[in-house]
C-alpha cells in the first residue's frame, strides 16, 4: 500500500499529494515519483491487468490518466486493423481518446482534465478512473475479437457500442441488406387460331 518515494513537505495540498492519497485510501501498490509527478501501478479488473499511469504536468493544471492495454499489436497483420479500431471507437468519445503506438503495437485510453486554479479533489480523481475504466472495458473485448477472432472493427466497434445505437440502427453496419426477390414474369399465353400474335 506504500509508495516507493514519499512526497516531500512541499508536495503537500497540491495535485499530486491527492493522487498519493488517492491510492493509499485504494490500497493500491504504486511507485511515486516526486520530480516528474507521476503515479504507476496495475490494476486488476474482470481478469485483465492494466498497466495505469497518473500524472500532474509541471504546472499543477492539468491532471493526466493514461491506461494501458495488455495487449500488443506488433506484426504488419494486426497493427492496420488496431488502428482502424482505435480511430473507429474515438469517433463515439465524448472524454478522452485511444493512442496507438506505431512503434511498439501498445494501445493506451489516455484521458486529460484541466484544473485551471481550481484544486484537484479526490472524488474528482475516483470519477476520472470510473470513466478510463469503462471505456477500457467497453472496448477491450472488441479489441480482441479484432486481434485473434477476425471480427473486422467496424463490427467490433459496433457490439462494443452495442448498448448505445438506437432503434433506428439495430443491424451492424456491415451487413448486407436483404436480397429483393426476382419478380415472376408472366408467361404469354400462344395466340388463339385466327389471331395474330400480340406485337411488343
Amino acid at each position: 500500500m506504500k509508495d516507493d518515494s514519499q512526497p516531500d513537505q512541499a508536495a503537500f495540498g497540491t495535485p499530486f499529494r491527492t493522487l498519493v492519497d488517492h491510492c493509499e485510501q485504494a490500497g493500491l501498490n504504486f511507485h511515486a515519483h516526486n520530480e516528474t509527478k507521476t503515479i504507476r501501478f496495475q490494476l486488476l479488473r474482470s481478469g485483465i491487468l492494466y498497466r495505469c499511469k497518473l500524472s500532474i504536468n509541471p504546472a499543477d493544471s492539468v491532471f493526466l490518466i493514461n491506461l494501458e492495454f495488455p495487449v500488443f499489436a506488433t506484426d504488419a497483420k494486426t497493427m492496420p486493423v488496431a488502428m482502424e479500431f482505435f480511430t473507429r471507437a474515438n469517433d463515439r468519445l465524448a472524454l478522452g481518446a485511444f493512442q496507438f503506438d506505431l512503434e511498439d503495437g501498445e494501445a493506451t485510453y489516455h484521458l486529460g482534465h484541466f484544473l485551471g486554479d481550481e484544486p484537484l479533489r479526490e472524488n474528482m480523481v475516483r470519477q476520472l478512473m470510473a470513466v478510463a475504466l469503462s471505456m477500457a472495458e467497453r472496448y477491450f473485448p472488441g479489441y480482441l475479437r479484432v486481434l485473434f477472432g477476425g471480427e473486422t472493427p467496424q463490427d467490433a466497434v459496433f457490439l462494443c457500442e452495442l448498448d448505445m445505437h438506437t432503434a433506428e440502427d439495430p443491424e451492424p453496419p456491415s451487413a448486407e441488406p436483404p436480397k429483393r426477390k426476382p419478380r415472376a414474369r408472366r408467361k404469354k399465353s400462344p395466340p388463339k387460331s385466327g389471331e395474330s400474335a400480340p406485337q411488343d
